[in-house]
């Protein structure tokens, strides 16, 4: 794959200017520069306008306030139903996230039905887009970002609301679409509203600040190796995602998991309550179905002890049958982790040997470079802000115990001392871990969505205040 320019400087560079050489402007820079430089006019509101005007240096005083000719000028527009695009995480296969599509499908027409009555039913499958990882056993894809970044300059050219949910290493592959789109068709971003642009980082891997990040990027994915150890309790939480304690309140059990491992619970650090939780609804997939009658009766078993302890307030207990659940049924999850058990089709595939899997293995991992620089080079951060002074909308989202992101950290990294009112939103998943979406889409994923579009349309509502809108 044809080497693409970095996005930023190197980080000497970064460091000191002055004491670098110049060097040839990348062609993602020159967009970047044409975002500063230009005022688009098909962007309708002033408010969009003067944020590129500020970013310009273009100091004249204008009205920040919308005139009712404006608002008029976009009643008229035709509106289009939103889009969602699910960017999946390192090793995300099709068969594995083929549970997520249906989910958030059917969230979208429920969010969108509920500001825009009567008209769900113009959400369809073709509004939403769930991509595989890069680096994965499916077959290499080499026309990959070009996929992602016209599916996304379509959405924005449409005028739609366009919502992008960017799972771990997803976050660096929305970057390789931009990067995509900056080298195909440059005027695109000089002339694109980004205000229709909603950005949910979801657990992102990758966004920091000097050379300090990329280490911690790399011990991250080194401790997300480690939950998967047997004795770790993050498997404990993974296991109970897919099969919940048997007898015991979901919101029981997230005060449980609280009080049993308080140190990796991001509430602890939370002191602000800067967190959101997103609701828990009920559960609509049934795992246990799978397990044989002696696991059935074991787990059970198990389970009331589990509930003697949370309502006796042990903590010792609760680790203790955690573990045993962990050991009993970590087959039967790993299983259901790999995509086996949904209850969507399963994606037919032509079975491969180890060496034919190994191959598939390596061409991901040459293939994603770009991926992978963006990943562990810094650029990512730079990227992600020039989008939010552009005027696109970015939220944070993080699993209750995610050993990959601090997100409280991660809204401070993207926001400006001058424009606190800006900061990224913060959203949380009560119990969740940074590999527990696919399983239960519709209490994971799909309340995270959920939370994008209700922010999204809230500021919809705002901006048209005199309307008929929910």
């Amino acid at each position: 794959m044809a080497e693409i320019n970095p996005i930023v400087p190197s980080f000497d560079a970064l460091k000191n200017p002055a004491q670098s050489a110049p060097k040839p402007e990348s062609p993602f820079n020159k967009i970047l520069s044409r975002i500063r430089t230009h005022i688009p006019d098909q962007i309708p509101t002033s408010k969009a306008r003067n944020l590129l005007e500020k970013l310009s240096g273009d100091q004249s005083d204008t009205s920040q306030q919308q005139t009712s000719a404006e608002k008029s000028e976009i009643k008229a527009e035709e509106k289009l139903p939103p889009t969602v695009a699910f960017y999946c995480g390192f090793s995300g296969t099709d068969q594995g996230i083929r549970s997520m599509g249906t989910a958030v499908e059917n969230v979208l027409r429920d969010e969108y039905e509920k500001a825009n009555p009567g008209q769900g039913t113009a959400i369809t499958s073709e509004n939403v887009k769930i991509y595989n990882s890069a680096v994965s056993v499916d077959r290499p894809n080499p026309n990959r970002f070009k996929e992602m970044g016209a599916h996304l300059m379509k959405s924005l050219s449409e005028g739609r609301d366009t919502t992008v949910i960017l799972y771990s290493m997803g976050s660096a592959e929305f970057v390789g679409a931009l990067q995509w789109i900056a080298s195909s068709n440059p005027d695109f971003i000089k002339n694109t509203d980004f205000s229709k642009l909603h950005i949910m980082l979801l657990s992102p891997a990758g966004i920091f600040k000097g050379a300090r990040g990329a280490l911690d990027t790399i011990g991250a994915m080194k401790d997300l190796v480690k939950t998967t150890n047997e004795k770790s309790p993050y498997l404990g939480i993974d296991v109970a995602i897919a099969f919940p304690p048997q007898g015991i309140t979901h919101q029981d059990f997230v005060q449980a998991l609280r009080l049993a491992y308080p140190e990796l619970s991001a509430t602890t650090n939370d002191t602000n309550n800067q967190i959101e939780w997103t609701e828990i609804p009920k559960d609509q997939r049934d795992y246990y179905r799978i397990l044989s009658e002696s696991d059935k009766v074991a787990v059970e078993l198990i389970d009331t002890a589990l509930a003697q302890g949370i309502a006796n307030k042990n903590s010792d207990v609760i680790k203790a049958r955690l573990a045993q659940r962990a050991t009993l049924l970590n087959k039967y999850s790993g299983q259901i982790y790999k995509g086996q058990h949904f209850e969507e089709s399963s994606i037919q595939k032509a079975e491969v040997t180890r060496f034919q899997m190994a191959k598939l293995i390596g061409q991901g991992l040459l293939g994603a470079g770009d991926v992978f620089k963006n990943v562990f080079f810094g650029k990512q951060r730079q990227v992600y802000e020039l989008l939010m002074k552009a005027g696109a909308d970015v939220s944070i989202a993080a699993p209750e115990y995610d050993v990959f992101n601090n997100p409280i950290k991660l809204a401070d990294l993207l926001s400006s001392p001058q424009e606190p009112d800006k900061a990224p939103a913060i959203f949380g998943i009560p119990g969740g871990t940074h590999t527990s979406f696919a399983p239960k889409p519709e209490r994971t994923l799909g309340e995270i969505v959920r939370k994008s579009l209700q922010k999204t349309f809230h500021q919809y509502r705002d901006l048209f205040s005199d309307t008929d809108i929910a």
